[in-house]
């Protein structure tokens, strides 16, 4: 079963790059972070995004390479209890950790992976984005994307953390003693080069493309800018929250400059024709690690305008808020607008090089692949 379940996901041939076949001698590994990704998302460069589930297939594809039959649970199964002896355990979250502590415990290795930021860090800077927002506004609304399942003891039981994110992400966990980052991915898409975009047009146009989470993801402050803004346009490519949706009403349905479209699938015809308009993408969240959402707006050659809490590094400075304050956000804007056309376009091809080389499927799994090793061959 095992073999046909292999077969199916990574073909006969389940190697990461890097290893030239899998050891003759496997060992266990459980998975508990995303089990059964659909089908789509199996399928490579038919997919249309890697973050959550691409990114479940990459980790299955690396601990088969490296020796590993992969038991895969979902991060929040509280009713999984392990029956076996495993002799490395991966796992998400605070959900089920109680569950399957008692494998963690007895296994030779065990390693944590974030999607993000420290969840001490992450809820702190939720809760003042929505003081913030309260202060402003005089409404209060309730948390869209906090923390509430303690992550203390998951975190603490570890051999090591695997944070999504750069060096700044890393940071957030410096109370524990071994911590690696690891930027995310998007799967390659060869159409921007070959694309045509009236760029004096173009730079007129942001998009912003997000998971769930409207105040967290900075959307209030980047309505609130463009109140201002009316010659540019903001497209927003995201589901949006009732409270969120009824409060924002006026900017998001009755602003001209404001084109709001709901969840998009990623790559479909009509998010190319969206993205076909747009110049940049904009994101101010108060805590990421390496949003895949802005990797896949530069995979489509859109420049990235971003809060340094989003944790993930550019090719350029001026392509990072100097912080999250309507008037910096507005002036940032308005510079990125300014750009004569041809350098919107260079920035373009670069952010399009940079995720393609340093955010592809490839890079994540070789760099997931040698923090494994690191982490196990140290111990054996």
């Amino acid at each position: 079963m095992l073999a046909q379940i292999r077969e199916k996901l990574f073909g006969s041939k389940a190697l990461v790059m890097g290893l030239k076949k899998q050891p003759a001698i496997r060992k266990n590994a459980l998975l508990s972070y995303l089990k059964n990704p659909p089908e789509e998302e199996l399928q490579g460069a038919s997919t249309t995004q890697f973050s959550n589930n691409g990114a479940a297939r990459s980790w299955a594809h690396v601990l088969l390479g490296l020796g590993y039959d992969v038991d895969v649970i979902n991060w929040d199964d509280v009713r999984f209890k392990p029956k076996k002896n495993y002799d490395l355990v991966v796992y998400h979250g605070g959900k089920n950790f109680s569950n399957i502590q008692k494998a963690i415990k007895a296994a030779r290795f065990s390693v944590y992976y974030s999607t993000g930021t420290y969840w001490r860090y992450h809820n702190k800077a939720e809760v003042g984005r929505f003081t913030d927002f309260e202060k402003r506004n005089g409404v209060s609304l309730d948390y869209d994307r906090y923390i509430d399942d303690n992550e203390q003891e998951a975190n603490i039981a570890a051999d090591a953390i695997i944070s999504l994110g750069n060096s700044k992400t890393k940071a957030t966990y410096k109370a524990f003693p071994e911590v690696y980052s690891i930027e995310a991915a998007s799967f390659l898409d060869d159409r921007f080069p070959h694309a045509k975009k009236n760029y004096s047009e173009a730079k007129k146009n942001f998009l912003f493309l997000s998971g769930p989470g409207n105040i967290h993801k900075g959307l209030d402050l980047i309505l609130e800018s463009f109140r201002k803004l009316p010659e540019l346009h903001l497209h927003i490519m995201s589901s949006l929250d009732p409270d969120f949706k009824q409060f924002y009403h006026k900017d998001l349905y009755e602003s001209k400059n404001v084109h709001t479209y709901g969840y998009i699938t990623q790559r479909s015809t009509h998010f190319y024709e969206v993205v076909d308009k747009c110049a940049f993408s904009i994101l101010a969240s108060c805590s990421e690690g390496s949003p895949g959402s802005v990797i896949e707006s530069m995979q489509q050659g859109l420049v990235p305008l971003i809060s340094k809490e989003s944790h993930m590094d550019l090719p350029l400075q001026s392509m990072y808020l100097a912080n999250c304050k309507i008037t910096t956000i507005q002036k940032a804007i308005r510079e990125l607008s300014d750009l004569a056309p041809n350098e919107a376009e260079r920035q373009a091809e670069l952010c399009f090089e940079h995720a393609s080389k340093n955010m592809s499927v490839d890079s994540f799994e070789k760099r997931l692949a040698d923090i494994l090793k690191a982490v196990t061959e140290v111990r054996e």
